[in-house]
């Protein structure tokens, strides 16, 4: 991965951090192993219930993967432009 791909990740890392609570490497880890409810712990808990309620609602996630911001965030992780 690029020097300016790792820069951006570890940006969006650091700022899931800070809100979540949890350490960057933290973050990766639970992301990777797809732990959400580890990344979810510290979370309002209105905002918890929102996600979990948005994760098992096909039709939401649907909708909320489909958003401009979510693409893009999608593009900046993997690199494209």
């Amino acid at each position: 991965m690029p020097s300016n791909q790792n820069d951006e990740k570890q940006v969006l890392l650091n700022l899931l951090a800070q809100r979540l609570g949890k350490r960057p490497d933290e973050i990766q880890k639970h992301a990777q192993s797809g732990n959400l409810q580890a990344l979810m712990q510290n979370m309002n808990p209105s905002d918890a219930a929102t996600l979990q309620k948005i994760l098992n609602d096909q039709q939401a996630m649907q909708k909320l993967i489909s958003t401009p911001q979510a693409q893009e965030l999608y593009r900046r992780i993997n690199g494209q432009k």
